[in-house]
């Protein structure tokens, strides 16, 4: 296993049992057979299933910006945050358009994934270990949250093939308005100022917590969206301070993208079936 991918002693002791077996396991699914065998899976197995349970097909916009990218260099998505089940939609979508795509890591709220059983699954059944590393977020994991972030900035810096999903915001938009967004977590201005990725905002409508739920949104006529758009060029941030309010500066400029793909939506949705969308 790669380094950057191993769990250190002391991050694993800071972990309650269930969640240091889980991310032990999940931290092993991404090297060498394990990880061959994991991305079979999420490809052959679980991007279909999601794509199936979706029932219709998710409607894109801006698959040029993605196929345009460098296939030699890490993609990292950069999208809103609406309901637990965004980037598994986002994996489906571009393991079954895109052949190149190798290796895909998108991490997520350690409470949901590796906390609960239903959220071990879902990371297990529907894309194949994919949803790592962790972030839990209190005040007794700051080693595993340091060690996730360090662990992230490394997976964007190299990897011909990989993508990797991220949410600026860090925590979902429970609101009515589907096109709101949540002001950005510093966090990500460091990741992209460490890691230099390519890097593409993406706005999503459509989903909701629970394949109930979403079936219910189907039955009301709110199709499920993707919109791509250009890539984030980092090149004005390069003479800046490494400091937190640089990142928070970029960050927000991240959301300003993605506000743009999310005023574009609602130009074409904005009907009043589509503002009957909330996160169940």
């Amino acid at each position: 296993m790669p380094a950057s991918l191993r769990v250190p002693d002391e991050v694993l002791a800071s972990l309650p049992p269930r969640s240091r077996r889980l991310l032990r396991l999940s931290a092993a699914m991404q090297a060498g057979a394990a990880a061959r065998c994991g991305h079979w899976w999420r490809r052959s197995v679980g991007a279909r299933a999601v794509l199936a349970l979706l029932g219709d097909p998710p409607r894109v916009d801006g698959w040029a910006h993605v196929e345009a990218v460098d296939p030699g260099r890490p993609l990292l998505l950069l999208a809103n945050h609406r309901s637990y089940v965004d980037f598994f939609v986002v994996a489906a979508v571009l393991l079954r358009r895109l052949p190149r795509v190798t290796a895909l890591h998108f991490p997520v709220k350690g409470a949901y994934c590796y906390e609960g059983w239903p959220g071990a699954l879902l990371n297990g059944a529907a894309s194949g270990f994919a949803a790592f590393p962790p972030f839990f977020r209190r005040s007794d994991t700051g080693a595993a949250d340091a060690w996730a972030l360090d662990t992230l900035v490394a997976l964007c810096r190299e990897g011909g093939g990989r993508v990797v999903g991220f949410h600026p915001e860090g925590t979902r938009n429970q609101g009515p308005d589907p096109w709101a967004l949540l002001p950005a977590q510093p966090g990500v201005g460091r990741l992209l100022l460490e890691a230099r990725p390519q890097v593409l905002p993406v706005f999503i409508a459509g989903l909701a917590n629970g394949w109930g739920a979403q079936r219910a949104l189907a039955r009301a006529g709110v199709p499920v969206r993707l919109r791509f758009g250009p890539p984030i060029d980092l090149a004005p941030w390069d003479a800046a301070p490494r400091r937190l309010r640089t990142y928070a500066a970029v960050g927000a400029s991240v959301m300003d993208r993605i506000a743009e793909l999310a005023a574009a939506d609602r130009a074409r949705y904005g009907d009043s079936r589509s503002r009957t969308h909330a996160p169940a």
